[in-house]
């Protein structure tokens, strides 16, 4: 029995190492891709900008909320799945719903000098940047349902979840920029990069 389940505790690791793997791979590409595409433009350091004041911040809060609702989840779940499963949609409904307003928040915010503040450039490069972040912020919500249903699954013990969640995000990237970069530019990527959330 011990030998079964050192095994089983094997065979989990290595999939989840070889998936999380594969995942940061398909990452590497998708980056040379988005550099070979886009080079030093301007764009693409209005791109960077409007990314790490959204999603990358996003996604930062986001898992630290997934790994605070896990040992909130996890005993409920193992005490009465019924009452694990509501504590679970209580705290996703109310978490997506403060995350909508957030993200209305953040919009609203880009309507404001704030803006300026992270862009020494032109007006209408300064305006190109606003637009990219409220294209980006409408993520949230997504961003936040995914990370938190991440925490739901890893609570129930299916922890592979999380390694190959960003697979088919990377993959539609990939795809746009081989297909569709050259045509559609930075602000294409911008929309892509928010769609292919939904993938996650």
């Amino acid at each position: 029995m011990k030998r079964n389940q050192r095994n089983q505790t094997v065979n989990v690791i290595s999939t989840v190492a070889l998936v999380t793997l594969f995942a940061k791979l398909l990452g590497i590409v998708r980056e040379s891709l988005q550099a070979r595409a886009f080079g030093t433009q301007a764009a693409a350091d209005l791109y960077t900008t409007a990314n790490n004041t959204t999603i990358y911040l996003f996604t930062t809060v986001a898992y630290a909320l997934c790994i605070a609702a896990v040992p909130i989840l996890t005993p409920r779940l193992r005490r009465d799945r019924r009452e694990g499963c509501a504590a679970a949609c209580n705290l996703i409904t109310i978490t997506v719903l403060l995350s909508v307003l957030a993200a209305a928040g953040w919009i609203a915010a880009t309507f404001t000098p704030w803006v300026g503040s992270l862009w020494e450039g032109s007006a209408q490069e300064t305006a190109q940047l606003a637009s990219y972040i409220r294209i980006m912020a409408l993520t949230l919500p997504v961003i936040v349902l995914t990370y938190l249903l991440v925490a739901f699954f890893q609570s129930l013990e299916h922890f592979v979840l999380q390694g190959s969640m960003s697979i088919p995000y990377n993959l539609a990237l990939i795809l746009f920029l081989v297909l569709f970069a050259g045509r559609l530019g930075v602000g294409g990527y911008v929309a892509a990069v928010a769609l292919a959330w939904l993938l996650q």
